[in-house]
């Protein structure tokens, strides 16, 4: 890291209102005409790449230029002190984190009643919570408190002390039991990230070693609320990526009801209920009806006024919205109701105009499928430009890995939507284009060898008429391929041979 990238990437990181926070709160401390914090905030604030050469120059001497690594820690740690201000109170950790400060205060202080009152209010929050690594600590300073008070009954104070103690081992015991379902919730996600799907027999041994862990055989209603939610996350896992569609929906299902039951994991984890729903989303369109699965798009666009007192960032919400659409519009297409996903279309953009999404590689994909269904909606409009205006915006989206399947699909429906435009220029072209990219493809399925082969053929063809033998060809050859299960899923969630049999159709204008 560079010198001064990480007060750099703090100051960026921070949003407007704490930006306008930190200025009053460091005005505070500032002492006039004898520091120059704001000053190198606002630089850095300013810059779109960190250059300390820059901010250098604002400094009046060389002495205050020696001293620039010094006001930089210092300006470092009174920005995250004004965060921390910022922040205070408006989570459960800041909450119990002050109560326990109060706390200790007030025991050092020899004010036992006061301390007392707020270590019974952090209880009662740690309780409610399922916080029990709070509850550890409140026990501690419990004993402490309990020994400092003057006490003439011995056995009263005896008895104190071991009330302390045989809730303190239970909310132990109950810590433990959480950390070890995280643990093997964890482990299980990395398990699945290095391999989706269980393809053979080591990989089945890798996750049943997880699930058969003696741990996973309690059952969930005997556990803390916090363990169920790992516990049917792990089942979850291991169902999906042995294809077992059906139990994998009904674990996600429990995991939703889990967090909706117990309003406190949706409040202190906003994204985890939310990514939540969108499995449950993704998992309902491989086992469950497409009218099933539209009300459950609907649930997922809705899911912050369920909690009205949780604050959801306008990001989370914005791309909770953007998937429910994407998935929304591709079951529309699937179904062939054409006409209702058009009526979505003009919320939908201005909603892409009111807060333009920026592509990474984490949240990018959802982005770029929402683009490819709202071509294809175009497509079926034929409106041909806003078609290819959205196909232009996946294929000039840099970083894209092009062995993403949903980059073929794109380039496929450049060639549907200029076909149907009848612009044979820019489609000729194009198939090149198309030619080129398949032959450098590092495993080629037999979806791919055959638009190769229909390629080669359509080269030799000036017209759309001399065209059809071809697509009357390719479409005999996708159609088996399609009910091929060793096959990849391209050619069944694309729509090719819808298209297909839309221009083969023999009442279809030519």
């Amino acid at each position: 890291m560079r010198t001064g990238s990480g007060l750099y990437e703090l100051i960026h990181s921070m949003s407007a209102s704490e930006k306008r926070y930190f200025k009053v709160f460091a005005s505070r401390s500032s002492q006039k005409g004898k520091n120059h914090y704001m000053e190198i905030f606002a630089r850095i604030n300013a810059q779109s790449t960190y250059d300390e050469s820059a901010i250098l120059q604002l400094l009046p001497d060389d002495k205050a230029r020696r001293q620039f690594p010094v006001m930089k820690n210092y300006l470092y740690k009174l920005v995250l002190k004004s965060l921390r201000n910022f922040h205070s109170g408006r989570t459960i950790d800041f909450r119990l984190k002050e109560h326990l400060m109060n706390a200790e205060i007030l025991q050092r202080r020899g004010l036992p009643v006061q301390c007392g009152k707020q270590l019974d209010k952090a209880r009662q929050l740690a309780l409610a919570h399922e916080k029990y690594e709070y509850l550890l600590e409140i026990g501690a300073l419990q004993l402490t408190l309990a020994m400092q008070q003057p006490e003439v009954n011995l056995e009263r104070l005896a008895q104190r002390l071991e009330d302390i103690f045989t809730s303190t081992n239970q909310w132990f015991e109950y810590y433990r039991q959480i950390q070890v379902f995280r643990k093997l919730s964890l482990q299980m996600l990395v398990l699945n990230r290095r391999e989706q799907h269980i393809t053979g027999p080591e990989v089945k041994q890798a996750y049943k070693r997880i699930l058969h862990h003696p741990t996973m055989q309690q059952l969930a209603a005997d556990l803390p609320v916090r363990a169920q939610a790992f516990y049917n996350q792990c089942h979850f896992i291991y169902h999906f990526a042995a294809g077992d569609q059906n139990q994998a929906f009904a674990y996600v299902q429990q995991i939703v009801r889990v967090m909706e039951d117990h309003p406190h994991l949706v409040e202190e984890r906003p994204e985890n209920y939310v990514h939540t729903l969108q499995n449950m989303v993704v998992i309902s369109t491989l086992c469950r009806s497409p009218q099933e699965s539209l009300q459950l798009t609907e649930r997922l666009k809705s899911f912050a006024e369920r909690f009205p007192k949780v604050k959801f960032s306008q990001r989370l919400h914005h791309n909770a919205l953007l998937f429910a659409y994407n998935v929304e519009l591709q079951l529309l297409l699937s179904t062939k109701q054409m006409t209702t996903a058009a009526n979505l279309l003009p919320g939908l953009e201005a909603l892409l105009d009111q807060h333009p999404p920026r592509y990474n590689l984490n949240e990018g994909y959802v982005l770029l499928a929402l683009y490819l269904q709202i071509a294809n909606v175009y497509l079926y409009q034929k409106s041909f430009d806003q078609a290819l205006s959205f196909v232009n915006r996946i294929l000039n989206q840099p970083g894209i890995n092009e062995e993403y399947e949903l980059h073929l699909h794109t380039r496929l429906l450049r060639v549907m939507i200029l076909f149907d435009a009848g612009d044979f220029e820019s489609l000729e072209y194009t198939l090149l284009s198309l030619h080129r990219f398949l032959n450098k493809r590092r495993q080629k399925f037999s979806f791919e060898k055959a638009l190769l082969r229909f390629l080669r053929k359509s080269f030799e063809v000036p017209n759309r008429r001399g065209l059809l033998p071809h697509l009357r060809k390719l479409r005999d050859e996708l159609q088996l391929i399609v009910e091929d299960p060793e096959e990849p899923y391209h050619a069944r969630h694309f729509g090719i041979l819808d298209w297909l049999d839309q221009h083969l159709d023999p009442n279809a204008a030519v």
